[in-house]
């Protein structure tokens, strides 16, 4: 499992579909989709219920949401919060 795994599945959350938050990351929707699969190949459960309606998060998949929201969301933060002129400088990936 990768951090770059559990954002993915937050941005899923966020945006209600793999397309969606693919074109949010920059990336192409095969490579998110796959990401998502090895990953739940890893853990042993399915975290989205995928369908021509698009996506769904089983029972199984929210209950790992919260844990992907938890360890995920961390890794964004200010750098610099707020400087003199109270506006962000920088933001960091860690």
């Amino acid at each position: 499992m990768t951090f770059q795994q559990l954002e993915y599945i937050v941005e899923i959350s966020k945006c209600g579909s793999i397309n969606k938050a693919a074109q949010k990351l920059f990336l192409s929707q095969s490579g998110i989709s796959t990401a998502v699969r090895e990953l739940e190949n890893e853990l042993g459960i399915r975290v989205l219920a995928r369908s021509n309606r698009g996506v769904e998060f089983t029972p199984e998949g929210k209950e790992f949401l919260s844990y992907a929201v938890s360890h995920a969301t961390p890794r964004l933060r200010c750098a610099f919060p707020f400087p003199a002129s109270g506006i962000p400088l920088q933001w960091t990936r860690f």
